[in-house]
C-alpha cells in the first residue's frame, strides 16, 4: 500500500517509520527542513512542502495514495485545509489527528474518514486499566463494543477453550492468547478449542462492553 504522512511530530514520525519498517511505501511531507532531513533515510520519500498550498500539493500526484495521515497541531486551519485538499485530490482514506471535539467535527465535514485523539484515547485506556486491575488494555470500537486484554481468571486456569466455551457462557470471543515464556510474550492468534489456558496467559476478548464487564468480575 501507499501512505502519505503529513506532519512530522512524534506521532506522525512514529507511524511513518513503523509503516516503512513493515514494508509499505511511505511519503512524508513537512514544512520543517530539519525534520525532513532526519527522516528521509527511514521512509520511501520525504519532501519539504507547505501542505496548505493547494497548487504545490496537487503537483505531487497523490491520486494513487491509499491512505493519508494528517498530523498537524495548531493552528487548526492547517489540518483543515490539508484534509479538504486531500479530499479534492481523491485520496480515499484520510485519517486526521484532532485537538478538540469541535475540531474533529469540522474535519469530518471536510472529508476526514477517521478522527484521532491520541492523548484522549490513551488517557481513557489508562483510566480503564487503573480502575480495573485485571484489565491490561482496553480499546473501544464503538459505544457498545470493545477489545480488552485481561489477565486470565483463576477459574480458567488449566482448562481448554473448548471446556470453558467462553462464547456460549459469557457471550464474548477470545481472539488471541498472549503467553509469556522465558520472559518473552508470544501471541496465539485465533486459538483453537484445544488450547489450554495457563496461569500467566492474558486473553484478548472481543464483544459487547456490558458482557466483558460481567466476565471481568470473575
Amino acid at each position: 500500500m501507499q501512505f502519505i504522512i503529513i506532519g512530522l511530530g512524534t506521532f506522525g514520525t512514529t507511524v511513518a517509520e513503523t509503516l516503512y519498517g513493515e514494508g509499505q511505501q511511505v511519503l512524508v511531507l513537512d514544512v520543517n527542513r530539519e525534520k525532513i532531513e532526519n527522516i528521509k533515510k527511514k521512509v520511501t520519500q520525504a519532501m519539504q512542502i507547505d501542505v496548505t498550498d493547494y497548487e504545490k500539493l496537487g503537483e505531487l500526484g497523490l491520486e494513487g495514495i491509499d491512505c493519508a495521515l494528517v498530523n498537524l497541531g495548531e493552528p487548526m486551519e492547517a489540518s483543515m485545509l490539508a484534509t479538504m485538499f486531500l479530499k479534492e485530490i481523491g485520496v480515499k482514506d484520510i485519517i486526521v489527528k484532532a485537538i478538540s471535539d469541535e475540531h474533529g467535527k469540522l474535519l469530518r465535514m471536510l472529508g476526514a474518514t477517521q478522527i484521532l485523539f491520541p492523548e484522549k484515547d490513551m488517557a481513557i485506556r489508562l483510566g480503564k486499566s487503573l480502575a480495573s486491575p485485571g484489565i491490561v488494555d482496553h480499546i473501544s470500537l464503538s459505544p457498545d463494543y470493545c477489545i480488552v486484554e485481561v489477565q486470565s481468571p483463576e477459574a480458567f486456569w488449566h482448562k481448554t477453550l473448548g471446556e470453558l466455551n467462553i462464547r456460549r457462557v459469557h457471550g464474548v470471543d477470545v481472539i488471541a492468547l498472549k503467553r509469556r515464556n522465558n520472559g518473552e510474550d508470544r501471541m496465539i492468534m485465533i486459538p483453537s478449542a484445544n488450547d489450554i489456558i495457563e496461569e500467566s496467559d492474558n486473553l484478548l476478548l472481543l464483544g459487547e462492553t456490558l458482557k466483558i464487564e460481567q466476565l471481568k468480575k470473575l
